[in-house]
């Protein structure tokens, strides 16, 4: 945060916070993405030697103010890193942008929508498409990642397990209905908040086999 600060005063009023930049004055995660230079988007090239310069155009409504710093808004914040970082790195993002609710995915796609003939246009449409408000952690988009490029089917995220008398078991991370499995990325510790006196974590893993069965 610090360092964003330093850059909005080295580059003066008409630069606008970006990108990885902006992602963090939005409390937005940024798995994996270097923070050591600061980004900064304005409508010359100019800039400092701890700040990237984005050269592109930003209309008025894609600008708000976080702690008296313009900064590009959540929807367009969440485009620019899908338009330059890796997939799995903006899916973090992007996942983590909708299930905080400082975006829609209406505000997403119309923010992409504004894209054509830009590059790295087709690449923010796709991790759009892919995003999802129900992954609640960096671990969960990363994995919804890993199973798409696994060539599995896509899950339900936050599914509900329930035993035959439609009592909740609990909620998995995924979960494949019509195969009838389930899916955690950090099972023990969900597991071990189901566990009742004399169970083990073991136990209620068996009972959510038993239900899907």
């Amino acid at each position: 945060m610090l360092a964003v600060r330093a850059a909005a005063w080295e580059l003066g009023p008409d630069a606008v916070i970006s990108h990885v930049s902006a992602a963090v004055l939005h409390g937005l995660p940024t798995w994996r993405t270097s923070l050591r230079r600061g980004h900064a988007t304005r409508n010359r090239s100019s800039g400092g030697r701890r700040v990237h310069i984005h050269v592109t155009p930003l209309e008025p409504d894609a600008i708000t103010v976080e702690d008296g710093i313009s900064v590009t808004t959540v929807a367009r914040t969440v485009v620019d890193i899908a338009r330059s970082a890796p997939f799995e790195e903006a899916v973090v993002v992007a996942d983590a942008a909708l299930a905080s609710g400082l975006t829609s995915r209406n505000e997403l796609e119309e923010a992409c929508g504004r894209l054509t003939g830009r590059r790295g246009g087709p690449r923010a449409r796709r991790v759009v498409g892919f995003a999802d408000g129900r992954s609640e952690s960096v671990g969960e988009s990363r994995s919804r990642v890993g199973i798409a490029r696994c060539g599995l089917p896509t899950p339900d995220p936050q599914w509900e397990v329930r035993d035959r008398d439609g009592r909740l078991l609990g909620r998995a991370d995924f979960g494949w209905r019509e195969h009838k499995v389930a899916g955690e990325f950090d099972g023990r510790l969900k597991y071990g908040r189901l566990v009742l006196p004399g169970q083990t974590p073991g136990d209620v893993a068996a009972r959510v086999r038993e239900a899907l069965s």
